[in-house]
């Protein structure tokens, strides 16, 4: 069994990971690569064909990181909801994004264009997309946001879920169809189109269950023992997704001023 530091360390390393092989050998050097710590995608308890599930979403690479994005903004709205003691799906919530844009960061009219460079720089702080890697052909990509985030015990609900509309009641946010923001899998890594997600709950969020991170991997497992297709797996071993505790992860760049590059 692994402890605090040691899953701590996994996430970092395999945030920092470039390449697929990278990952691989970090998940044998942890013991983690074997198909038993690998559960299948389930819908209503049901294993289901994810794959395919998953890669019919987006047609092309743009539209499917454009999801990633949209589903941040989506969190970092839900954060202020929640943060505020206000049920999302309730008749308290705003009605639309442009009156959550009103209501939680004074956007004159919902309208960015109405917002002076300081506060779309305040804003901007919210939601990072960052290359790294290979960054001309096949680059690593990390979508970061300070949303709403999940307790590892609900990533099977909500980042890792498939044709469950958990958002369809929720007026303000633009995410509708309860698909984990999958649609992007077509496009990660050649071989095992690996997909890692960290995160945890918002600490201005009251009444968390757990102030623990959770990290798993998403990945595409050849067909074998019968099975007609490829399928979807994520890492949770004995079924549970890996958790550790830690006041901060340093993962967003920072700009150096004297070399003028990002860190």
């Amino acid at each position: 069994m692994m402890n605090n530091e040691q899953i701590k360390k996994l996430a970092l390393d395999l945030y920092a990971a470039e390449k697929e092989d990278d990952v691989v050998k970090i998940l044998k050097n942890n013991n983690l690569w074997d198909d038993s710590n690998w559960p299948y995608f389930k819908s209503g308890g049901k294993v289901i064909s994810a794959i395919s599930v998953a890669g019919a979403q987006q047609d092309n690479p743009i539209g499917a990181l454009v999801e990633k994005i949209t589903n941040s903004i989506d969190a970092v709205l839900t954060k202020e909801c929640l943060k505020r003691g206000i049920d999302p799906t309730s008749k308290n919530a705003p009605d639309s994004m442009r009156t959550a844009q009103i209501d939680y960061f004074g956007i004159h009219d919902g309208n960015l264009t109405n917002i002076g460079p300081a506060k779309r720089t305040e804003l901007s702080k919210n939601i990072h997309l960052v290359a790294s890697g290979y960054k001309t052909k096949n680059p690593s990509i990390a979508i970061i946001d300070k949303g709403e985030g999940q307790e590892p015990d609900e990533f099977k609900n909500t980042l890792l879920s498939l044709n469950q509309s958990i958002k369809n009641k929720v007026q303000f946010v633009q995410g509708k169809h309860g698909m984990g923001g999958l649609g992007i899998l077509a496009y990660c890594s050649k071989k095992y189109q690996f997909q890692l997600i960290i995160s945890k709950r918002n600490n201005d969020i009251p009444n968390r269950s757990s102030d623990e991170w959770g990290v798993t991997l998403v990945r595409k497992a050849e067909a074998k023992d019968g099975e007609k297709s490829n399928t979807l797996r994520y890492l949770a071993p004995n079924q549970n997704i890996l958790s550790f505790k830690a006041n901060e992860l340093n993962v967003i760049p920072k700009f150096n001023e004297v070399n003028k590059s990002w860190d």
